[in-house]
């Protein structure tokens, strides 16, 4: 009766120390967030290996091309094409807010 006893108490901790991880959780490390996409739809009017020019009404975008870009088609001018772009910052120059206050008048 002593060994049932000791068995129904032992039981439930063993189940509760199955449901624990064995290794404590790593904090998740913090995601970069991804720069918003864009398109443009229009006709090539300009294209070389390393940029493909589309006009939009009296708008121009000039993409920039390397050898990743994945291009699906015959990519030549006067083409229709859709383009689908992010914007990256190459450098970024922050200037100084050097407004001197006028003397005042006495």
């Amino acid at each position: 009766m002593k060994k049932l006893l000791i068995a129904f108490l032992i039981v439930p901790f063993c189940a509760f120390a199955a449901d624990k991880p064995a290794k404590p959780e790593k904090p998740a490390a913090p995601k970069a967030e991804k720069a918003d996409k864009y398109q443009v739809t229009g006709p090539v009017t300009e294209l070389t290996d390393t940029k493909i020019v589309v006009t939009k009404g009296t708008e121009r975008f000039e993409v920039a091309r390397s050898a990743d870009t994945k291009v699906t088609g015959d990519l030549k001018v006067g083409a229709k094409v859709t383009i689908k772009y992010v914007m990256t910052a190459a450098t970024v120059d922050v200037k100084t807010d050097e407004k001197k206050e006028a003397p005042t008048k006495k």
